[in-house]
Formats: structure tokens, C-alpha cells, sequence
């Protein structure tokens, strides 16, 4: 089968969870025999740029940094693309992110994945959310067949834009990280892991309220988070408020610092307050670590009986589930064990097969 991927996740990210499904998907595609594209005139992705497999036809520039005006360079790779797909055809082209202009000629079968709902479940939390919706409906609906990375993520997509289910698939993402053989980021206290952005419905300010209200939480471990960006005069007004600097440590680095963060870590704490699918825990039960949820939205469908969960509003329902975990190694031990069997049920090799599936139900 000829496919082809857009550029737009490929500019729009350097790392990141889209970006990541798309570079695994288009290596499976190409190892499962399929002729892959991808159109991406201009690109900064390190996936894409460090995927090492034959005969995946990139069609475009790396660029490791990139100036400021990428929507310039968008419109550029919107520009180039329609003239491209004008003398070129596929048997799929499948959308990477949600777009205003459409770049495939109109007998040309298009698919889109859809991640999540979050811009119209939360839309305070964004100051374009109403901007964002638009475009995504427009997206979805001038799509032919949709992929939805959960069954939340379905069920929303349904309810909110009335997009007929029978429309959509749900295709779970895969999970590649895997356990790194040497330690490359030690911290002399035992601690809770959080990983990620940190802002609105991601809900790190309750694990901070955790920190603050158990004393023994507080005194017994330290809360790394990683990555996430540089901390919010709010957040930091938190902290000193919490009297929590000697508590709190934020680690940057790359995936090898995060496995090993995740490996050695007593408690992965994930308590966003909505998710289309979300992989961190996945990458913590990949690295033989306990995990601590939400109880909401896709969360549960990742996790199954692998997590001790909680509601997320709740401080101290958050609060019992993390210290059950830290101060009962007999819980740690059978999470882990069920972690790794539900970590079998997600692989970008079945992710990859079943896409192709919903690929040739369009033709």
C-alpha cells in the first residue's frame, strides 16, 4: 500500500507524544512491507529525523532549529504540499494534526487521528480553544475515515462534534520505552516521579498540595518532576509557600534520564484531570515502576488493574493513594507484576497493523 504522512506534527514538534506515534507508525508501515511517505518540505522532529530504517522516502529538509515565524513555514509546507500532491497520488494520506487547509486533492482518501477532546471539555484552560475546535471539526469532518487513540476519546468525539461512530476506529497507541542498562540520573532520596507539563488540567498543583498536607511524605521522599519547561512564578510562589524547597527537584534531560528516573523511582504520580489516551504510565510500567492515577477519562482504559487510582480533585484521596504505594513494598511488587502484563496489550506493531486495517477499509 502507498501512504503518506503531512508535515504539520513534524513542524510542529521537535519531541512530543504525536510526533512520536507518527515516526513509530510510518517505521512499522515501512517493516510491514507498506510504501511510506512523508511529506514534510520543512522539519525540526528529532524522531523523524533519527528514524534509521530503509526505504521511508522522507520528502523534505531537517532543520534543528527554527526561527521564530513557524507559521510561515507552515503555510510555506501547506503551499508546497498541494503542488506535490497534484502530480502524486496514494491510497491513503493520512493527516498528522488538524488543519484549515487541505493539501490533498479531493479524489484523494484522507485519514485523521484524533487525540483527545481536551480544547472543548476544558476550554478555559485555553485562550484559542474556540479557535482550535473550529479547525479541528473542520478537519475531522472533511476526513474520510478517523482514528481514535481511545474509546473516551470516541465516545467525546461523538458526543460533542455528532460525528457518526461508525465513522471511527479506535486504534490504541504502542508503548518502545523500554529499561535502560545503566543509571544516567541518580538523586540521593527516595522519591515520587512526575513527568511532563505541568500546567491547567495536567493537575501538578495538587501534588504539590499532597507534599504540603502529608508530613510523611514531605520528610521521606523528595517529588522529581521532569521536563515540563521552566517553573511558573506560581509554581514557584507554591513552593515557598509549601516550605517545599528542599522537597521539590526538576530534572531535564533525554529519554535515557527519564528511564532511569521512571526505573528507580518508588512512585509514578499521573493526575491529569483528562486524557485521550496518555503513555507515561505505560513508560513507568515499562521501567518496572508503580503508578499512582487519575480515575478519569482514558486513564483507566491505559492503566487497568496495574494502578492504584483516585480522584483527582481530591488531595487527600491522591494523598492515600501515593502513600499506600510508598510505604507498602508488597503493593509496589504486584503492581509492577500486573504492570507488566498489561503493557502486552500495547505494542506500535499492533497499533501499526490495526491502522493498516482501517487503511484498506477505505479503498
Amino acid at each position: 500500500m502507498k501512504i503518506c504522512y503531512d508535515h504539520q506534527i513534524f513542524l510542529i514538534q521537535k519531541y512530543g507524544g504525536i510526533s512520536r506515534y507518527f515516526a513509530e507508525l510510518a517505521k512499522n508501515m515501512v517493516l510491514q512491507n507498506n510504501e511510506v511517505n512523508i511529506l514534510a518540505p520543512i522539519y525540526t522532529n528529532s524522531y523523524l529525523h533519527n528514524l534509521e530504517v530503509e526505504k521511508l522516502k522522507i520528502h523534505g529538509l531537517f532543520c534543528n532549529e527554527i526561527p521564530k515565524g513557524k507559521r510561515y513555514l507552515m503555510r510555506f509546507n501547506e503551499l508546497y504540499g498541494s503542488l506535490y500532491m497534484k502530480n502524486h497520488a496514494y491510497d491513503v494520506f493520512h493527516e498528522t494534526y488538524y488543519s484549515a487547509q487541505k493539501i490533498a486533492p479531493k479524489n484523494q482518501a484522507v485519514c485523521i487521528t484524533v487525540y483527545d477532546m481536551i480544547h472543548e471539555k476544558f476550554p478555559a484552560f485555553f485562550v484559542d480553544s474556540a479557535n482550535v475546535t473550529a479547525i479541528k471539526k473542520h478537519a475531522i469532518e472533511r476526513a474520510d475515515k478517523v482514528i481514535a487513540i481511545s474509546h473516551q476519546t470516541k465516545k467525546d468525539l461523538v458526543e460533542i462534534f455528532n460525528i457518526d461512530d461508525k465513522k471511527i476506529d479506535v486504534i490504541h497507541l504502542g508503548q518502545s520505552q523500554s529499561i535502560v542498562s545503566l543509571d544516567k540520573t541518580k538523586v540521593d532520596k527516595d522519591y515520587v516521579l512526575y513527568v511532563g507539563d505541568r500546567g491547567t488540567y495536567k493537575n501538578f498543583e495538587r501534588v504539590l498540595e499532597v507534599f504540603h498536607t502529608s508530613s510523611k511524605l514531605k520528610n521521606d521522599f523528595a517529588l522529581i518532576f521532569f521536563g515540563g519547561g521552566k517553573l511558573s512564578e506560581r509554581e514557584k510562589q507554591l513552593i515557598a509557600t509549601y516550605h517545599l524547597e528542599d522537597a521539590v527537584k526538576q530534572v531535564v534531560g533525554d529519554d535515557r534520564n527519564l528511564m532511569s528516573l521512571y526505573r528507580n523511582a518508588t512512585c509514578f504520580v499521573y493526575p491529569s484531570l483528562y486524557e485521550g489516551f496518555g503513555l507515561p504510565p505505560l513508560e513507568a510500567m515499562a521501567n518496572l515502576c508503580a503508578c499512582a492515577v487519575s480515575n478519569t477519562s482514558s486513564i483507566p482504559e491505559v492503566c487497568g488493574d496495574a494502578a492504584v487510582y483516585f480522584d483527582p480533585y481530591s488531595v487527600e484521596d491522591m494523598k492515600l493513594a501515593i502513600e499506600s504505594i510508598c510505604y507498602d513494598s508488597s503493593l509496589r511488587n504486584s503492581l509492577i507484576e500486573r504492570g507488566t502484563d498489561q503493557l502486552k496489550k500495547f505494542s506500535w506493531e499492533k497499533c501499526a497493523m490495526e491502522t493498516l486495517a482501517t487503511y484498506e477499509r477505505m479503498l
